[in-house]
């Protein structure tokens, strides 16, 4: 059974259907979220009607969450015009906001999906495997954090890792501490992400204080070296 399937037979359900309150803005954005993943643009739209009825402009930031989570880096652009949207004021004050928020989660839907970001945060803060990762990254100093991030020859669980304890997004025991998120940012860019890139990484990390939004440079630059050594063995070079 599809999503489709499942909310339709949701909505029909007696104790729903005589009941509006039964969907609340917790069921409308897991909808939502789960119809961006799948690229059902109608029912994006539909879910996306109902959360912001209920959480009204709070629902852009869902989307801009969702954004980071399920589109990433498969798709910056996607995610630099969800950001451009949750990052201007004005929208919030424009009697049209309702059509525009339901507008970008059809984008979101129609956008190739990456899930990377949201993994690879997952993996960090409770994978067993992980807990030297995690114990490494806890116990360095932020200059030794900053020069893990650029060190190539790290795996990217570890960069990932000294992104995240580096950023300020989240410290032991799941709290937030000092935050360097900056001097991370500026560490990407001397790597050679995107000034775009890191502009829009930016104002989402302030906007949602998500940690999977700082890792998206990450990833980037991941790519590219990837990309760099596959044209290399071509090539012959």
């Amino acid at each position: 059974m599809d999503s489709r399937q499942t909310i339709s037979g949701l909505q029909e359900h007696p104790s729903i259907a005589n009941n509006s309150r039964a969907i609340d803005h917790w069921i409308a954005a897991s909808w939502m979220q789960k119809a961006i993943r799948r690229g059902e643009l109608d029912l994006a739209e539909q879910a996306t009607s109902h959360l912001y009825r209920f959480r009204g402009a709070n629902a852009l930031r869902r989307l801009l969450i969702v954004s980071f989570e399920d589109v990433g880096v498969a798709s910056t652009e996607t995610v630099s015009a969800i950001v451009d949207a949750g990052g201007q004021p004005p929208l919030f004050r424009n009697e049209d906001v309702a059509a525009a928020t339901v507008s970008l989660s059809n984008v979101l839907a129609a956008a190739s999906k990456d899930r990377s970001a949201d993994l690879l945060i997952s993996a960090i803060n409770s994978h067993p495997s992980l807990a030297h990762v995690r114990a490494q990254a806890k116990n360095l100093k932020v200059g030794q954090r900053l020069k893990m991030i650029a060190d190539s020859s790290a795996t990217l669980h570890e960069r990932g890792a000294a992104t995240l304890y580096a950023s300020g997004l989240v410290g032991p025991n799941g709290r937030a501490w000092r935050n360097n998120l900056d001097e991370v940012l500026t560490t990407f860019k001397k790597l050679g992400a995107p000034a775009q890139l890191i502009d829009v990484v930016r104002c989402a990390a302030w906007l949602t204080r998500e940690p999977l939004t700082i890792v998206l440079p990450l990833f980037w630059l991941a790519l590219r070296h990837a990309a760099r050594k596959a044209t290399s063995l071509s090539t012959g070079t």
